[in-house]
């Protein structure tokens, strides 16, 4: 009789095997998912981050990963060049933490030249302010 205790290698061997045909699928579905939002980042107006779940090793600390979309201004040109690498503008990128926020910044100073060239000032026609501090009136500003 064998031991109620010990699984037999047929019923082991099987369970391994369901093991790896399930990680392939979630291998399978996780790639889908990154697909459908790369796709769904492709459409959407707004340009905010999406985390991926995932993490990269640099300098031996793991740091999370981000798609994120290139929208630039036309002063930018039609791509960033970061690294040897050329990002195109309106493409979906996966980037890492640091990648991400120096990406960002150039994407957020391309902004602030093209408001500078473009003069995008919403106060170009209205009296300019000249504040000024009493100490009758507590404080205030007139």
């Amino acid at each position: 009789m064998a031991d109620p205790k010990v699984t037999p290698k047929a019923d082991v061997d099987a369970l391994l095997a369901e093991v790896e045909r399930l990680k392939t699928a979630l291998a399978q579905k996780s790639s889908e998912n990154e697909e459908v939002v790369r796709r769904a980042m492709m459409i959407a107006q707004d340009n905010e981050e999406v985390p991926t779940g995932k993490f990269v090793q640099i300098a031996g600390k793991d740091v999370p990963t981000f798609q994120y979309k290139i929208d630039m201004p036309p002063v930018g040109g039609p791509d960033i060049k970061l690294n040897g690498h050329s990002y195109q503008h309106g493409q979906v990128y996966t980037f890492d933490l640091h990648t991400l926020r120096t990406v960002k910044e150039i994407i957020f100073r391309l902004r602030a030249h093209e408001a500078s060239l473009h003069d995008s000032n919403e106060n170009a026609y209205r009296k300019p302010a000249r504040p000024v501090l009493s100490g009758r009136t507590g404080g205030q500003i007139h």
